[in-house]
């Protein structure tokens, strides 16, 4: 059993109407069926558009504000703040550590 049987849909043509109504009209004629469905559905979105009210918020208001703990930021430094920051290291590990990861930083750009 295929999967359109399964769930009960299938291709078989056979059962679609040949006749349809159109503006309180029996038509037979596929051009008038389909000017009709096209004039039947751009309508509907028309209206459907023009019953939803417009907004007085922001986009910024819709997103999602809340801190990302997964999220890395890092603000953008000069050499004089670098300097201050390993003047006030006592480690001097530390102070190597700092000075490596500012020449990578500074090599990314």
């Amino acid at each position: 059993m295929e999967r359109s049987e399964l769930i009960g849909c299938t291709n078989d043509k056979s059962t679609i109407s040949d006749t349809f109504i159109v503006d309180n009209n029996k038509v037979t004629d596929v051009k008038v069926i389909a000017n009709g469905f096209g004039s039947y559905f751009s309508s509907a979105s028309k209206h459907l558009a023009e019953s939803i009210t417009r907004s007085t918020n922001t986009s910024e208001y819709y997103m999602d504000t809340r801190q990302n703990k997964h999220s890395l930021y890092l603000n953008p430094t000069d050499p004089n703040e670098i300097h201050r920051i390993l003047e006030k290291c006592k480690h001097r590990k530390l102070q190597v550590m700092l000075v490596l990861a500012y020449h990578v930083r500074m090599s990314a750009y």
